[in-house]
């Protein structure tokens, strides 16, 4: 349900992780205190910066695991999820820009037959896929995009929006 709710929302679970601060966390044992206190003093790391992005990254890790489980049985797979586009939110976090790519054009392909081109949640999906190919260095391919949304969201909400 965690991961459901965390994952298919459309806010994610991105802040939160932006948001890890070991500094600030609470244990439940002492030994895990001194464990993390440990690891933030131990040789040339930058401490709580280091441990922050350990933790974080193993968050990521189980996030995209478990919630690619969860996917891969979900009943809403075929329409654009937003599972489906934080789960490639995730994978391109982690530097997977395959398994992103498939679930950006996968999201995006289901988003402009449910919705249509013009729909917001469409043409947020065409920023995904932009930046990830911009990610890339693959620039040809993610300018048009860019464009096509510029465009749209021109026509939809103005110029001035």
């Amino acid at each position: 349900r965690f991961i459901e709710e965390g994952l298919g929302s459309e806010n994610g679970v991105l802040p939160s992780l932006a948001k890890i601060d070991v500094r600030k966390a609470r244990t439940f044992k002492a030994e895990d205190k001194e464990l993390v206190l440990e690891l933030m003093m131990k040789g040339e790391s930058n401490g709580a910066v280091d441990v922050n992005e350990k933790v974080a990254g193993l968050i990521r890790g189980w996030f995209v695991e478990t919630g690619r489980a969860v996917y891969e049985t979900s009943e809403d797979r075929d329409d654009g999820s937003a599972l489906e586009n934080n789960l490639a939110t995730l994978y391109e976090d982690l530097g997977e820009y395959h398994e992103a790519g498939t679930l950006r054009q996968r999201n995006l392909t289901n988003r402009r037959q449910t919705l249509g081109d013009r729909d917001p949640k469409t043409l947020s999906s065409i920023v995904n896929m932009a930046s990830l190919l911009r990610a890339q260095g693959r620039l040809a391919e993610a300018n048009p995009l860019y464009a096509e949304a510029l465009e749209a969201h021109r026509e939809v909400l103005g110029s001035s929006h």
